[in-house]
């Protein structure tokens, strides 16, 4: 695709920057739009070496100065900036250089993808040299230019709970104790000798059920 002239007009961060077009062309639309730099990824300002990458921007592409632009398969993200290739009037390609000097990681998101290869090479020798964000970031890990194009995924299901084997009592089963026989000689429900568990049962304290039938002194002696 053909490149487009433009004036940069503010630098944002490290890889974003308000542009003009100076004529028409393919990349960018009429007047002053965002444009982010496709296929790499700065650190956000406040992050370790973000403050590093806005200025290598700024000396690559300052303020004022013209620069031509490409574009990849999309002309827009999803934040409505413009997505480009820089190269600014020394021929210096800005997107690359970055990378280069490990200011920049790459970042590909399908479908554009122009010079994914010549950034991933650029990053592996930035990488193993420890220049820019690579040493400066200890806990930054390296970039595999993964897409960013949504996946779909299964779903999770948890593991099904491990089966719990019931507690074995440790000694033998408790027994339950007999029912204490009834005393014939307290008073409550009417008790019949069927009810007693012997015969010629002493009455002492008196005959409340009326088991004396003879008047010996003795229940259920018949």
């Amino acid at each position: 695709m053909g490149s487009q002239p433009a004036k940069v007009e503010h630098v944002v961060d490290g890889d974003t920057l308000e542009l003009t077009a100076v004529a028409p062309g393919p990349a960018l639309r009429a007047g002053t739009v965002d444009v982010r730099l496709v296929g790499v990824d700065t650190p956000e300002a406040t992050e370790c070496f973000g403050p590093e990458a806005t200025a290598s921007l700024g000396r690559l592409a300052p303020v004022g100065s013209t620069v031509w632009t490409t574009r990849d398969q999309e002309l827009t993200d999803r934040y409505g900036r413009h997505l480009a290739y820089l190269w600014n009037d020394a021929g210096v390609f800005v997107n690359g250089t970055l990378v280069e000097s490990g200011h920049a990681e790459v970042l590909t998101v399908l479908p554009n993808q122009a010079h994914r290869s010549g950034f991933e090479a650029a990053e592996s020798r930035a990488r193993s040299a420890g220049a820019g964000l690579w040493s400066a970031c200890a806990a930054r890990e390296p970039s595999t230019s993964t897409s960013t194009t949504p996946q779909d995924s299964a779903p999770v299901v948890p593991p099904p709970p491990e089966p719990v084997a019931p507690e074995v009592p440790s000694g033998p089963p408790a027994t339950s104790e007999p029912a204490p026989a009834p005393d014939p000689a307290v008073p409550g429900p009417d008790l019949d000798c069927a009810d007693l568990p012997e015969n010629n049962i002493p009455l002492p304290h008196g005959d409340p059920h009326g088991l004396d039938a003879d008047g010996d002194g003795f229940g259920c002696d018949e």
